[in-house]
């Protein structure tokens, strides 16, 4: 079984980006939706490289800001691949010697959320920092339905959406700000470069 850094390294590892010059949303009649509530969606640690508590890493998805309690909701058209459960552990961290210091690893507070498969395109999305709501996993759902909802899940500093986006038929890890904006037509704000 694979330690979660063996996992992270073989997600870097995979992972491209999603090239400058492809064409806008070549399935018009496919409705793609954003995960968050808030319209345009705000980038609060964009995709790639980043310092995160002193060591220089890379984020395998976008984090959009998403309240508690706010609602997530399904990309595509999909069916529920995997869902990952909360924990009886919620994240907590403490102010120590000037910086925030996470009191229990990613493995004692695993990072509950979704996977689903597009019906119509064969990506895989993965949502996380989500409770799932009523639903199963096989259970197929519609795009802009509602899955479960937003708070301080896992390992982060505060409630937001994580999401990733594997595109098909490679399952190619991809930038999902990219990703959104060429095949969705949804533009993202806020930190949109990585350090």
């Amino acid at each position: 079984m694979k330690n979660w850094m063996q996992e992270i390294t073989a997600t870097i590892q995979n992972a491209v980006r999603i090239p400058e010059n492809i064409p806008k949303n070549p399935q018009a009649d496919i409705k793609f939706y954003s995960p968050v509530l808030e319209t345009p969606p705000f980038v609060t640690s964009p995709y790639g490289w980043r310092v995160l508590e002193g060591q220089r890493s890379f984020h395998n998805g976008t984090d959009l800001r998403s309240p508690e309690g706010s609602p997530a909701y399904a990309i595509e058209d999909a069916r529920v691949s995997s869902i990952q459960f909360l924990g009886k552990k919620k994240n907590r961290f403490v102010w120590e010697n000037g910086k925030w210091v996470l009191k229990y690893s990613a493995n004692e507070a695993p990072t509950p959320g979704i996977w689903l498969e597009g019906l119509h395109t064969g990506n895989t999305y993965v949502i996380r920092h989500m409770q799932p709501g009523k639903i199963l996993r096989g259970q197929v759902v519609k795009a802009g339905q509602e899955l479960g909802y937003y708070g301080n899940y896992g390992y982060c500093l505060g409630s937001h959406c994580h999401v990733e986006v594997y595109v098909s038929p490679e399952k190619k890890q991809v930038n999902p700000r990219i990703w959104f904006k060429k095949r969705a037509g949804i533009e993202f704000v806020g930190r949109i470069r990585a350090v």
